[in-house]
């Protein structure tokens, strides 16, 4: 029986890295593509113009059985929202039109230690607003001057996980789509891979796997001096305020001055979402997707209230 093709496409914030640079180039019966060819394939056209045999042709494949695609992206910018959605709902029809027979897996994570983590992840990339200003940019901004449909920022609805796992099973099939918990795997990551690995089918030495974290986020005071130096550098970060861009500033913050304060003990206090969001904020998250994630927990016997989803 041949093998299926597994397309992973996020959601950004549970471990994809891990599955990309260590795990998925460790399964021996598989054949992993890189996430630069996923994303070329089915990131970069635009949409009026994707040719679904010119993206198979970027994957740089033989055949399409026995593959794995990991890109995060695949879902949607996490700051941006998946382009108001409309990213996130055409890259679905792009994958079924190149790999029609493909499985689907998504993983999802409480939406508060989400959000905390998103946001983290936009002053690491350079970010400096505060996480108010940073999750609610329409209440600063002039309405006459930006809408959400033209300069697409931060958006709630892109956590609301039901709505693209719904989708994803409307495209492919309830019985392609596969989802999965973060937290299930971060608190007990042999266990989980155990399982993870008997579904599939996956040949591959766990034990010589290695378990390290690859992305370790800034504690609670690097997290502010980031947020400051951040001021003095220009990056690819959409919504952020700079003064001016002193060449070498976001190297020289990134790989030298908050690792040298995370380390040093005084410094050390972790940076947690909710202490990051506030209880307001964290208020707000658990009212906005209670409901949903009611839902999904009912309808995929997801068990989201065990592991801190607000339902």
């Amino acid at each position: 029986m041949p093998l299926p093709t597994l397309v992973h496409i996020g959601y950004h914030k549970t471990a994809t890295n891990w599955f990309q640079r260590i795990f998925y180039p460790a399964v021996s019966n598989y054949s992993y593509v890189h996430r630069k060819r996923a994303r070329a394939a089915f990131t970069e056209d635009h949409a009026f113009q994707f040719d679904p045999q010119a993206a198979f042709a970027r994957l740089e494949i033989p055949t399409a059985e026995g593959l794995i695609l990991c890109e995060e992206e695949l879902s949607g910018n996490l700051h941006n929202g998946g382009l108001f959605g409309f990213m996130s709902k055409e890259i679905a029809h792009r994958i079924k039109a190149t790999l029609p027979d493909a499985q689907i897996i998504i993983f999802i994570r409480s939406q508060t230690e989400m959000i905390g983590s998103v946001y983290k992840q936009y002053v690491k990339e350079g970010g400096t607003h505060s996480p108010r200003r940073y999750l609610f940019p329409f209440d600063s901004l002039d309405p006459h001057g930006f809408s959400p449909k033209k300069t697409p920022l931060f958006a709630f609805q892109h956590y609301d996980y039901r709505l693209l796992i719904n989708h994803y099973r409307e495209v492919f099939g309830a019985e392609r789509v596969h989802v999965f918990l973060y937290e299930e795997f971060s608190r007990n990551q042999a266990a989980f891979m155990t399982r993870f690995i008997e579904r599939f089918g996956f040949e591959v030495n766990l034990e010589a796997v290695p378990k390290t974290r690859l992305n370790v986020s800034n504690k609670k005071f690097s997290l502010w001096v980031s947020r400051l130096m951040n001021r003095f550098a220009y990056r690819n970060v959409i919504d952020k305020h700079y003064f001016f861009n002193v060449p070498g500033m976001y190297r020289l913050r990134g790989r030298v001055v908050a690792p040298l304060l995370d380390r040093i003990a005084f410094f050390s206090g972790p940076a947690r979402p909710r202490d990051i969001l506030g209880p307001d904020i964290v208020r707000h998250i658990e009212d906005t997707y209670r409901e949903s994630n009611r839902l999904l927990a009912e309808e995929l016997d997801l068990p989201l209230a065990k592991h801190g989803y607000p339902v």
